[in-house]
């Protein structure tokens, strides 16, 4: 079998960067057909040629981004089905990495190590018995207990092999990889991927430069051009699912649906106006990076430096719950956290990355790869950096009783000034 490796954090990471190229195609995607629809219905052009060009619009184009958004959603909910899945059959950690043939090895090396320890353990007990019949005139020796240990060690693999963390991890991510092998390939996403690349390759191969086929002709001519329909090729309940998804489509594009009902992972969610996307203004490279990213959320009721509902990358704010003993933090997405004590520190009760300490001077926030980021008492972002010390340093001034980030300034010189104009509902 081959070795199984599964990098829960670096997964999510790798479909979420998936997720924003996808969003890309889906951001726009509608605009694009409606594009076409309205040249559809241009009925200044007219005759024969105009007619040929609209209906090849209307059988082939139209249908074609039908098709990818389709395609393209169905392959995230393959993907979220996935990761769900991996947390409850497996492994529920966001950290979680898990290998097929590291888990044999602890195995087999704890099933090693309990065959020494009860081998040197009877070896010693039988010494010890053999002391105390022999020279009981001098003392009695006692006679150490290995079996406590032994019990620790079965916990994480049994002496067989068959139980214990690490065979039993083993067998859920055996188990799990052979009941997910196919989840793409015998998919409704694997056929209609396959009618997609095959009519945009009989467009590369029929079309060309214009020269071969003219779309102005598409009438007479379009069974020239080789076009695979997903109606005759899905079947059962994909089929009808497929039936009901562009149905839902030609209904949004009339205004008769909402655009949720659609995009189910569009970046901007119509059913409640909520943007779910960032945007990168500036990015200053180097050593030390500067990026400031824009955030909106439009069903957020929180007036931030930038407006009601628009937040920034630096915009990061932590404060204390005397209520419930929690630190709140404000992230610069719009998003929320909530820190709670355990012990000397504090962590991230949702499970969000990092460990929070409250100091003297405020509070840090430290990741496991030695980044972090300071904040002073009342909770403003002071600083970032990481195992080389503070790197990034940002200003705030007083202003009408609040405070405003003046200026960004990284180890290298790169900055970042904010002023700020004020205006009149």
């Amino acid at each position: 079998m081959e070795n199984i490796v599964w990098n829960v954090a670096k997964l999510r990471e790798y479909f979420d960067s998936c997720q924003k190229t996808y969003n890309s195609f889906l951001a726009m995607s509608d605009s694009l057909i409606k594009a076409f629809q309205a040249f559809v219905d241009d009925d200044t052009h007219t005759g024969t040629e105009a007619e040929s060009s609209k209906a090849f619009v209307t059988e082939r184009q139209i249908p074609l981004i039908i098709d990818i958004t389709d395609a393209i959603q169905q392959l995230e909910d393959l993907q979220e089905a996935l990761m769900t899945a991996f947390s409850t059959d497996v492994d529920s950690s966001d950290k979680a990495k898990l290998g097929d043939e590291y888990l044999k090895k602890v195995t087999l090396d704890f099933g090693g190590y309990e065959d020494s320890l009860k081998t040197t353990g009877d070896a010693i007990s039988s010494l010890v018995d053999t002391l105390n019949a022999s020279c009981s005139e001098v003392g009695s020796y006692t006679k150490p207990s290995y079996t406590s240990f032994y019990t620790s060690m079965e916990a994480i693999a049994s002496n067989d092999g068959l139980s214990g963390i690490a065979p039993e991890s083993k067998k859920k991510l055996d188990d799990f990889d052979t009941t997910h092998s196919t989840d793409i390939s015998l998919s409704a996403y694997q056929t209609l991927y396959e009618t997609i690349v095959a009519n945009i390759e009989s467009f590369i191969n029929g079309i060309g430069d214009g020269r071969y086929y003219d779309i102005t002709s598409f009438n007479e001519t379009k069974n020239s051009l080789k076009w695979v329909n997903p109606l005759d090729v899905l079947e059962g309940a994909e089929l009808e699912e497929y039936k009901q998804y562009v149905e839902n489509m030609h209904a949004y594009l009339k205004g008769k649906k909402e655009r949720c009902e659609v995009y189910k992972y569009d970046p901007v969610n119509m059913c409640n106006g909520n943007y779910i996307n960032e945007h990168t203004d500036i990015e200053l490279g180097g050593r030390y990076t500067l990026e400031f990213k824009r955030f909106y959320n439009a069903i957020s009721s929180d007036m931030g430096s930038l407006g009601m509902g628009w937040t920034h990358s630096f915009e990061v704010r932590l404060y204390e719950d005397v209520i419930t003993g929690r630190i709140k933090i404000f992230y610069g997405d719009g998003s929320e956290g909530s820190f709670k004590a355990e012990k000397d520190y504090y962590v991230e009760e949702h499970g969000e990355p990092g460990i929070l300490n409250k100091l003297e001077d405020g509070y840090v926030i430290r990741q496991d790869d030695g980044t972090f980021e300071r904040f002073d008492t009342e909770g403003y972002l002071v600083s970032m950096g990481d195992l080389d010390g503070d790197n990034v340093f940002l200003t705030y001034e007083n202003k009408n009783g609040n405070r405003y980030l003046s200026k960004v300034e990284a180890k290298n010189n790169n900055s970042l000034k904010f002023t700020y104009v004020e205006t009149e509902d």
